[in-house]
């Protein structure tokens, strides 16, 4: 059995409007999977959008430092991302990462989230140290600061 027909409970909103889109139409219509994927095109401001998932996957082939992952991580959603460029840096955790190129990869890393509650939350767990480590807060800022003096 497929993955995709494993995880039909699932709802994939695919965010955006590049070049890969007609490919991304194309290939949810010919797997069947129309009723579990919803696109809604570019968004100017996707805060409403991300604070309602469980889960963000950002599988760039190429990136810098990605602002949805920044903002990702200040709305607390757990997030997998591809093994390139400043999301690694970023995610730091082989078990946050998948290879861009690793359609296979990426699946089990979702198969494994979706139906094994002890590794999402160990996933959470390694997401919330990373997350920690770029909140900024001013007081504590400060304070070192002063500290120091």
């Amino acid at each position: 059995m497929s993955t995709i027909n494993k995880i039909k409970r699932t709802k994939l909103l695919i965010v955006g409007s590049g070049p890969q889109l007609p490919y991304l139409n194309w290939m949810v219509k010919s797997l069947n999977i129309n009723d579990n994927v919803i696109f809604i095109g570019w968004q100017r401001s996707i805060y409403e959008i991300i604070e309602k998932c469980s889960l963000l996957v950002l599988p760039s082939h190429y990136e810098g430092c990605p602002n949805i992952l920044l903002e990702a991580m200040g709305l607390n959603v757990l997030t997998l991302g591809s093994r390139v460029g400043g999301i690694k840096e970023l995610l730091k955790y082989e078990e946050l990462l998948f290879s861009p190129l690793e359609l296979k990869e990426l699946a089990d890393k979702l198969d494994k989230i979706i139906n094994d509650k002890a590794h999402r939350r160990k996933l959470q767990e390694l997401f919330s140290k990373r997350q920690s480590e770029y909140t900024f807060d001013w007081d504590k800022s400060m304070l070192s600061i002063f500290s120091k003096n």
